[in-house]
């Protein structure tokens, strides 16, 4: 409610999506990530300006487990873009209890 008073929700929701930079290389990095966007919907899922960054993370989590860009597909052109570039940051794994593919 403070940050949303003070108008600061689009920049959590821009904090929510560059998070997926800082993914823990651990075995269980995917439950974290779980967790993480569990919390972030209970907290502003109902706010307008967090429903594009937890889309975009929903998305980016799904893309991630499976290494299928057809989670991707759901996004807009420009979000899908937004993906591709924060997880270029993001190292490549072999599985989702591994670590984090790459677009």
């Amino acid at each position: 409610e403070e940050c949303e008073s003070h108008g600061e929700l689009g920049v959590l929701g821009l904090g929510l999506v560059g998070s997926l930079q800082s993914l823990e290389k651990s075995s269980d990095w995917a439950a974290k990530a779980h967790r993480w966007l569990e919390v972030w919907s209970k907290f502003a899922g109902s706010k307008p300006e967090m429903q594009i960054p937890l889309r975009i993370f929903r998305a980016a989590l799904a893309f991630l487990e499976k290494g299928d860009e057809a989670a991707l597909l759901n996004l807009a052109v420009e979000e899908r873009e937004i993906v591709k570039q924060v997880l270029q940051k993001v190292p490549r794994r072999s599985s989702a209890t591994d670590s984090p593919g790459r677009i």
